[in-house]
């Protein structure tokens, strides 16, 4: 499986992957966040704005292309480049909502080259088998605190250079 963002949601979904006993393909743009899929247990970590050739290692990796690639990202370019770490008839998972709405080719979804669906946050009443599936495999946010709204310039800064793994959080005292 594909991880396509690797932040927030996306080092949760590598730890879910791994929990489940799934190969971890883990692409992003930040090396902070793919140094930390590597620490929780990526297979693959690739950079898709400076590896030119990371679609041709992932279908390498897999022999063809991943089952499925997860994309939390909100990046449109996320999104275009997804179908293309897919085998044949692989699962296009959209979790990350773009500004935009997507460009996907209608007769790529016919030929089924790939397939798309959705997934939303959880309700209380479905929440309960993550929540002890998350228990059991010792699946855990990792979380950057910071102790001061004072912080924020400082948080937007590190997020904006890449330089963040998982969540961060201003706690108030």
């Amino acid at each position: 499986v594909a991880v396509i963002g690797c932040g927030g949601l996306g080092h949760l979904g590598i730890q879910y992957a791994k929990a489940m006993g799934y190969k971890v393909a883990a692409v992003d743009i930040s090396d902070a966040q793919l140094e930390n899929a590597r620490s929780l247990g990526a297979d693959l970590v690739c950079n898709s704005m400076t590896d030119p050739v990371y679609v041709q290692k992932i279908k390498s990796a897999t022999k063809g292309g991943c089952h499925a690639a997860i994309i939390f990202s909100a990046a449109l370019v996320a999104y275009d480049n997804a179908p293309k770490v897919l085998r044949v008839n692989g699962l296009m998972m959209i979790v990350g909502i773009p500004p935009k709405n997507l460009s996907i080719s209608a007769l790529d979804v016919l030929l089924g080259r790939f397939r798309v669906k959705g997934a939303s946050t959880g309700t209380p009443k479905t929440m309960k088998d993550p929540i002890y599936f998350s228990h059991k495999h010792n699946i855990k946010p990792h979380l950057t605190i910071f102790d001061d709204l004072e912080d924020i310039h400082e948080i937007v800064r590190l997020m904006e250079e890449g330089k963040t793994a998982g969540r961060c959080a201003v706690t108030f005292r």
